[in-house]
């Protein structure tokens, strides 16, 4: 018996790990590997660009950063900061950048050198655009920065640029969205954008716990501020016709639950499959108060029809699929399939093809998108001069992502002939 004790101990203790191990956190591991994400080389070298950029008018009295600088922004190209740099000196300029552009160490020692100051501690890039465009030589002030593009209001502008835009790598819009502090952000609109580029961007990455969470706080705060929204609406940017305010409120609020419903449907646990598919319900039902019909829409529906073995619904939004000017044939081909079985009652096999061919997620992104580029900040800010500026910085800053080195001199030298022509 004696001898049987330090067994059973030790079978205990292992039952004990392997419980813990089967409850590891999954949050905590899909933000350990967006942690790697950005620890990525090429990260540092945006990082550096930030730095260089957010340092024009207040940089440091240090010669080493300085040459460090003008090595990161010669490799970015004619940014707006460029053209005023060489305005003073253009001749050696050309010359410096297209000597250290040949030298992949120089280059990477340049990103480090700028990698010792936090870009937080620095004004920001719109702060320094402001100075500049009035001429002024004294250290750019955040106080003077419009309220949508102060602080992590400009992470957030950059973020959701990024994704838009789909050149930059997409880490880079991670990186600008883990700077955004959600307490500093000045308005409901902003909290709300933040939370949808988050969901959307933690999706498209299959960090569904994260998308799921941020897609919740999401539709917190829809229902917390529907009087705000209410008397401020959201622009539509699917129907015809400018919706009503409530309307606008609807397709807003429904936009969380189809978040959060394709998060869940992609988790493991079979519960959440279940409370996935009611958040669909609820999407489809906030869609048709709204007014939002599109390609969105009909696949939601058609997941919950198909679910629900509800026939007469689901040809009718598969037929609509079928007829649909934005997907692709292999989607309208899986659409026609998916209605077939439907129509021979075979639910099974629908729900298959469903998984398979038609997904949600895929199909969603245009609208994301679309969202995000309708939304009132991003036409609020292409109202301004410093606007105007920014989005011209970000033309300049897409290339130097092109074009970031990732160790090969072969990459170097491809990039060379093309900052020769910048430099003319």
């Amino acid at each position: 018996m004696r001898n049987l004790l330090p067994i059973l101990a030790f079978s205990g203790f292992a039952f004990l790990v392997s419980c813990g191990n089967e409850k590891e956190d999954p949050i905590k591991r899909e933000q350990a590997e967006m942690k790697e994400q950005l620890d990525a080389t090429s990260v540092g070298y945006y990082k550096a660009l930030k730095v260089a950029l957010r340092s024009t008018a207040a940089a440091p009295d240090d010669p080493e950063f300085a040459k460090a600088r003008m090595t990161i922004m010669g490799f970015a190209g004619e940014t707006f900061v460029t053209v005023q740099m060489a305005a003073h000196r253009p001749d050696s300029m050309k010359e410096d950048a297209l000597r250290l552009l040949s030298n992949v160490k120089e280059l990477d020692h340049a990103k480090d050198v700028l990698l010792k100051i936090d870009e937080d501690s620095l004004p920001t890039v719109t702060a320094n655009l402001l100075v500049m465009l009035a001429g002024l030589s004294s250290t750019p002030k955040d106080d003077d920065v419009p309220p949508d593009l102060y602080k992590s209001g400009e992470h957030l502008f950059f973020a959701g640029a990024w994704y838009v835009s789909r050149r930059m790598p997409r880490p880079f819009a991670l990186y600008e969205l883990s700077r955004v502090k959600d307490d500093e952000l000045k308005s409901v609109d902003l909290q709300l954008l933040a939370k949808l580029c988050r969901s959307m961007m933690y999706l498209e990455e299959k960090w569904n716990y994260m998308s799921e969470q941020s897609a919740s706080e999401f539709i917190a705060i829809t229902e917390k501020e529907k009087d705000y929204l209410l008397a401020s609406p959201w622009p539509s940017i699917d129907t015809a016709s400018s919706p009503s305010p409530e309307a606008a409120w609807h397709q807003l609020h429904g936009l969380g639950y189809l978040l959060r419903g394709v998060a869940r449907l992609q988790m493991e646990e079979e519960v959440k499959h279940e409370e996935g598919y009611d958040d669909l319900e609820k999407f489809v039902a906030e869609a048709e108060a709204g007014g939002f019909d599109n390609e969105l829409t009909w696949t939601a529906g058609t997941y919950v029809a198909v679910k629900k073995e509800n026939k007469d619904k689901a040809i009718a939004y598969l037929g609509k699929l079928e007829k649909s000017k934005t997907l692709s044939q292999e989607e309208k081909d899986a659409a026609k399939e998916i209605r077939e079985y439907m129509e021979r009652r075979d639910a099974g096999k629908a729900m298959n093809k469903l998984n398979d061919k038609l997904a949600i997620a895929r199909i969603s992104y245009h609208y994301f998108a679309a969202r995000i580029s309708h939304s009132k900040q991003a036409k609020s800010v292409n109202k301004t001069e410093a606007g105007k500026k920014l989005a011209r910085v970000t033309e300049e800053a897409q290339a130097f992502g092109d074009n970031i080195p990732s160790g090969a001199d072969s990459l170097l030298e491809k990039s060379k002939e093309k900052v020769k022509g910048l430099f003319k």
